[in-house]
């Protein structure tokens, strides 16, 4: 994929992450200086973020413990791994409880669940998903 792309390096990061912060990707795009793999750990083991040099470096993986998948699959193919257990990008929304912390960490940016989430999680608007 690198190849045919033209693109050196490749950051994945999923749509529920609560809180973007600039300088964890700083911290991100500065452990690839030293690694081909670079893994943003989830508060479940899972992958918050995944930057890869190449782009096509190793199988991606997904759920809980994917980052221990990525971090076996780097090592797999000998290319050098770091796992960053970065505040804001271990957070995602699987869970009610995810939520909660959100609104509790940035509760102007999460005005409207502060306010209406109670009556939002009654309606079933959040479906929360357990990994086996």
């Amino acid at each position: 994929m690198g190849q045919k792309t033209g693109y050196d390096s490749m950051l994945i990061v999923p749509s529920d992450i609560a809180m973007l912060d600039p300088a964890e990707f700083v911290a991100l795009m500065s452990a690839a200086n030293d690694a081909s793999v670079v893994i943003a750990v989830a508060k479940d083991g899972g992958t918050n973020a995944l930057l890869t040099s190449p782009p096509d470096a190793i199988q991606f993986e997904y759920g809980c413990d994917s980052a221990s998948a990525h971090q076996a699959n780097a090592l797999n193919n000998r290319l050098a791994c770091r796992s960053l257990h970065l505040r804001n990008l271990a957070l995602d929304i699987d869970q009610g409880d995810d939520l909660n912390v959100a609104v509790t960490r940035q509760p102007e940016r999460f005005k409207a669940w502060r306010d209406n989430g109670a009556t939002l999680m009654k309606t079933t608007l959040i479906k929360e998903r357990h990994y086996a």
